[in-house]
């Protein structure tokens, strides 16, 4: 290698590497601390796992169905008791994936590639600078790690490969990983499918260079065997309770309300071959043409964040009356400024066509090696990829399916594809090769500004869940009642037929809070005709028996743990109501109200906040309580960090 090579190659790793560290630096550090897809959702299952110390099941939140490592995590930023350390945190961790996926991309390609050692370079440019990451890396769901780790299974089973003779110890760590991606996400099974279906072409495929498959089975042992022992647990839960392995949210009520709401795409198979003509010109995702071009939509999603997650929200816009942040976020917001959208998408161009490039040259070297090697795992992992999207695609019908976020898993054979294409061109003309370079070094000058908070266009303000949040650690009033809030409340109960018991719940509570407990009761009784919700019940035996209505206390108090036993303020109260009227039954009440306050509610909706972190409670279903020492007062689980 020539010295001005080798000075080159250390610049352009110096100034690619600080520059996609500085990037995401600056947007965890100084940028908006919450957003990103169902960003309550995601905030809601670490607030659970701090509340319940247990893992929540699919059916007790908005995004409880996923699997807890990434959540994990959260909640040990949350013992910090802080709200900018677990925001601040989230948002570093999910750039620390981002750019360890970048780095994955190079290591893979200089597995594959070792002869070119400029091309790793090239691989994790395109994956650092890749607009999807940039936006992506600071939202604190589960999407990059899961993309680092299921990306490092995959890249450890082609380091192993390129070993004369695979170690088995390497493949139990492949499995260990691969189980650590499926204990993070349901697409962590892309990977691990991956990973097994380019082991078992080594004990099927034609020809002497086949592997003996006695050794195959072993090495799949050792890769299946951790990788079930540390995801197994988990997804066995599910089968005992739902009947299958990967249950999502999408049965239960509030989740199928919203997506009821955003509109249904009748698709063909031909909406999965097509490429809008009029990408460039229009790239609205609310437009039909673009809706039903699902290549199109998803290649503007990568390149631009067309969903509106990201700070660029502020380019959007907004419609007299809108408020900033966007309005309705389940319908596509209209009126996009179309320059951005399309810069971006032209300069994704050069980048995208050396992937297609890279792809077309590792299917070559796969057919060669007869499906051995890193071109076989690549073109295996991309393809499971793109299979599983469009299973979900089809699946669900809907805008909010077609977002870039779901491919993220190919990031590794992305970066590694374009780096192959850019390979493909030592022998063409000097100007190809000049303009595969100038593309991959436009695509970072161009992207890192662009999606660098607050540097050309305005940071966007906090998603309204930031209350929420700090609500929990205590750093605002658990509870407050501003002048109009109950009227407020009273008018939101009867425009949402759907959530009127739990409306109902909130306005009870505002009314007990003023103190204008026949106000209280009014509400509850009216409630309480149409649905006899055991939460309502519980509510009203509390506020009875405050006021020295024992019996009828004790009569509500039944009923609502008839409905539900394992109430624990129901308990409470109904331990208070026999204290005071001497029931010998009292003592053994009491003993279940302390069992029933360890107890992990069940049901949908509960958790914390039903994953809405923006409401001041830790639970949408609010509650009143009565005990000796205390008096009447809101219930909160046993270990929730603020009392109101």
């Amino acid at each position: 290698m020539p010295d001005s090579f080798r000075i080159l190659l250390r610049a352009g790793w110096i100034a690619s590497a600080s520059g996609a560290l500085g990037v995401r630096l600056w947007n965890a550090l100084t940028g908006p601390l919450i957003y990103g897809y169902d960003v309550w959702g995601h905030l809601s299952y670490v607030f659970f796992l701090d509340l319940y110390r247990s893992t929540p099941y699919a059916d007790q939140g908005w995004s409880y169905f996923h699997p807890p490592l990434h959540y994990w995590l959260g909640w040990i930023l949350a013992q910090a008791g802080n709200s900018e350390v677990l925001l601040r945190g989230l948002c570093l961790l999910g750039g620390a994936m981002s750019l360890g996926t970048a780095a994955l991309a190079a290591w893979f390609t200089r597995i594959a590639l070792p002869e070119r050692p400029g091309l790793p370079l090239a691989a994790f440019t395109a994956i650092a600078f890749l607009p999807v990451h940039l936006y992506a890396s600071p939202f604190p769901g589960n999407e990059m790690t899961a993309t680092f780790i299921g990306s490092a299974a995959v890249t450890l089973l082609a380091w192993n490969e390129s070993r004369a003779r695979p170690l088995l110890r390497l493949d139990v760590v492949t499995g260990g990983v691969a189980g650590m991606a499926l204990l993070t996400k349901f697409s962590g099974l892309v990977p691990l499918a991956a990973v097994a279906a380019a082991l078992a072409w080594k004990g099927i495929r034609p020809g002497p260079a086949r592997e003996a498959r006695g050794r195959v089975g072993l090495r799949g042992l050792a890769i299946l065997v951790p990788a079930l022992l540390i995801a197994g647990p988990y997804y066995a839960r599910n089968v005992s309770e739902f009947g299958t392995p990967f249950k999502l949210s999408r049965d239960y009520p509030i989740v199928a309300e919203i997506e009821d709401l955003q509109p249904r795409i009748s698709r063909s198979i031909w909406d999965f071959v097509r490429v809008s003509p009029r990408l460039f010109v229009d790239s609205d995702p609310g437009s039909e043409h673009m809706m039903k071009s699902v290549w199109s939509s998803v290649y503007v999603n990568v390149w631009s964040d067309n969903f509106g997650a990201s700070h660029l929200l502020a380019l959007r816009k907004r419609p007299k009356g809108e408020p900033l942040g966007g309005g309705n976020p389940l319908r596509p917001v209209r009126g996009t400024k179309q320059s951005l959208a399309t810069l971006l998408a032209a300069v994704g161009l050069i980048p995208t066509g050396l992937a297609l490039a890279g792809a077309a040259a590792a299917m070559r070297g796969a057919w060669h090696r007869r499906g051995e090697g890193a071109d076989a795992i690549a073109i295996l992992l991309a393809g499971a990829t793109l299979g599983s999207f469009v299973l979900f695609v089809w699946q669900v019908p809907i805008w909010s399916s077609m977002k870039a976020t779901y491919l993220l898993t190919a990031s590794v054979p992305f970066g590694y594809f374009v780096a192959r294409g850019l390979g493909a061109l030592a022998r063409a003309p000097a100007g190809l090769r000049v303009t595969g370079i100038a593309g991959i070094v436009l695509m970072a000058v161009v992207c890192a500004p662009v999606f660098t908070t607050n540097l050309i266009f305005p940071t966007r303000e906090d998603s309204i869940e930031r209350p929420g949040v700090e609500v929990f650690f205590g750093e605002r009033p658990a509870v407050r009642w501003p002048k109009g809030t109950i009227r407020s409340l009273e008018r939101a109960m009867y425009t949402s037929p759907s959530r009127t018991p739990f409306s109902a719940g909130r306005v009870a509570l505002a009314y007990a809070y003023a103190s204008r407990f026949d106000d209280a009761l009014r509400v509850l009784d009216q409630a309480l005709i149409t649905r006899p919700e055991p939460e309502l019940l519980a509510t009203r035996g509390a506020l009875l028996a405050g006021q020295g209505r024992l019996d009828e206390a004790e009569r509500d108090l039944r009923s609502a743990l008839e409905g539900n036993p394992t109430l624990p303020p129901a308990w409470a109260s109904l331990a208070y109501v026999l204290g005071r009227q001497g029931s010998p039954q009292a003592p053994e009440v009491q003993a279940t109200a302390r069992r029933m306050r360890e107890w992990v509610p069940r049901g949908f909706p509960y958790g914390a906040g039903n994953g809405h972190v923006a409401r001041p409670a830790d639970s949408d279903r609010w509650m009143l309580e009565i005990d000796e020492e205390r008096g009447l007062r809101f219930y909160r689980p046993p270990r929730g960090r603020t009392l109101p």
